[in-house]
């Protein structure tokens, strides 16, 4: 059976998520475009990322909790503190 093509890749190698996702409020107000709920800030442990030395990293993006919407998630070599 084919893999399914993963739409949110870019065609990039971008690993796969290693742990639950966690979240909070962003420090100003940002309403999701699709419900008009407020996005957070989510961050995932990440590993086998061929692009970062030791292949782990964070993933980090904003999504919505009310909706799928998710921004493009950028892979960090470490948590980046706000």
């Amino acid at each position: 059976m084919k893999k399914a093509k993963n739409l949110r890749d870019y065609g990039l190698p971008s690993g796969e998520p290693d742990g639950t996702p966690t979240w909070k409020k962003l420090d100003q107000s940002m309403p999701c475009p699709n419900c008009k709920c407020e996005l957070v800030h989510v961050t995932i442990p990440m590993k086998n990322v061929p692009m970062l030395r030791g292949g782990s990293g964070m993933g980090i993006y904003l999504g919505c909790p009310a909706c799928p919407f998710a921004t493009p998630m950028m892979v960090a070599a470490k948590e980046v503190e706000n």
